[in-house]
């Protein structure tokens, strides 16, 4: 064993603890598993002549936001009439209902992985290689460098699938000219309605009607990345004294991280703001956070960069007023018509985390950010006017029929 790949090792057990190796090998030998299915099914189903159609291989079953992106971009694929079969490659997360999945995967017994031209996989998905139809990645990225750093493997793709403006341009520069990129609209679903009213909602979580609620849902585990502290200086600055403004905090991962979480109740305290923001760490389903989203009156986000920006986009369809760093893929949606976009300066992270693999990352400029907040509390009128272009904005961007098109000429390639 060569004195790098010890290096290696012994860095990913510091991170990821016994426990964190342990899940790690279960994935891989899951994943070897998928891997020799898919190879046998090639092998016993060739096809010399594929349908123009695409076959997702996917961890459809998953409870992250990715895992959601593909569901959601198979529902939209239904919905246009495009041919398709979909593959769950991943193990079922039990905190995710399965009649929120079940209903769209193709039973294993019919699936044939050369059925059509195109297969769109998530990023890591375990698929063989050498197959003779187009293999085409989705993936998010936050930073402008990096990439291939981290995913050295996209470069063995035939076509990478872009979200943004801000993706398509990152790809196009790290990847070498015979990897194509595609720009795919987001499937952006419509939010249904029936939730828990405002009023409950608010009650639940120790809110006023009369409070001004500011919303920030993250992840844990890309602390460093979505800058929850910025956010927290930030609030404690606009309002020093306004006791009716709140900050819900929802994290993701609460339990696996529970010192981040400490630390951020701890900076709470200290700015003096503990009393005046809310943590929420439970996991919720999709319905649950939409009916948080909607009770509240805005959402802040102060992230270093962002592969799409999900929760920022969803608030937005619902009528939120948004404030934002002015960075990265969230410009796809956040312009000076739709959103507060705040000011920052490009800075090197050496902290260890993933973000600091990206090269220089976006640092919200904290005043700015308190006065656009600021702006919202003391001008309900501005707010509720952002907030109605945004929802405009988002229903025609993220139209079905801006998706179908996208897809039309990823079929094309």
């Amino acid at each position: 064993m060569n004195g790098g790949g010890m290096a290696a090792r012994l860095r990913r057990f510091r991170i990821w603890g016994v426990r964190g190796i342990w899940r790690a090998a279960l994935r891989l030998s899951h994943d070897r598993a998928v891997r020799r299915f898919l190879k046998d099914n090639a092998a016993s189903f060739p096809c010399d002549n594929p349908q123009r159609g695409i076959t997702i291989v996917a961890h459809m079953s998953g409870s992250y936001s990715l895992s959601k992106t593909m569901r959601d971009f198979v529902i939209r694929l239904r919905d246009a009439g495009i041919p398709h079969q979909v593959f769950d490659c991943g193990k079922p997360d039990p905190d995710l209902a399965k009649e929120t999945y079940a209903h769209l995967l193709t039973p294993r017994g019919e699936f044939r992985l050369l059925r059509y031209t195109h297969v769109v996989e998530m990023v890591n998905s375990p698929l063989p290689g050498g197959l003779p139809v187009r293999r085409c990645r989705i993936v998010f990225w936050e930073g402008d460098g990096g990439l291939l750093d981290v995913y050295p493997y996209v470069a063995d793709s035939d076509v990478v699938i872009a979200m943004s403006d801000f993706n398509a341009q990152c790809f196009r520069k790290a990847l070498p000219e015979s990897v194509a990129v595609a720009k795919v609209v987001y499937p952006m679903m419509p939010i249904p309605g029936g939730g828990r009213p405002r009023d409950e909602v608010r009650r639940s979580l120790g809110l006023l009607e009369k409070d001004f609620v500011f919303l920030f849902n993250f992840d844990l585990v890309a602390y460093s990345r979505k800058n929850p502290d910025g956010l927290l200086r930030a609030f404690a600055m606009a309002f020093p004294d306004a006791t009716d403004a709140r900050l819900v905090l929802k994290t993701n991962h609460a339990r696996e991280y529970a010192g981040r979480l400490a630390g951020l109740r701890g900076l709470a305290d200290e700015l003096g703001m503990g009393g005046r923001v809310v943590f929420v760490n439970d996991y919720m389903p999709s319905s649950e956070l939409y009916a948080l989203a909607a009770a509240c009156d805005a959402y802040v986000s102060l992230h270093r960069g962002e592969g799409f920006g999900l929760g920022i986009a969803e608030a937005m369809q619902l009528g939120k007023p948004v404030v934002t760093t002015a960075y990265s893929a969230p410009l796809e949606f956040c312009n000076e018509e739709t959103a507060l976009l705040v000011p920052f300066t490009m800075r090197q992270l050496n902290d260890g985390s993933m973000v600091s693999r990206m090269g220089p990352c976006a640092d919200a400029d904290v005043a700015a950010a308190a006065d656009a907040m600021r702006r919202l509390y003391d001008d309900r009128a501005f707010a509720a006017a952002l907030g109605s272009r945004a929802r405009r904005f988002m229903e025609r961007h993220f139209s079905g029929e801006a998706f179908k098109a996208s897809v039309d000429a990823l079929l094309d390639l």
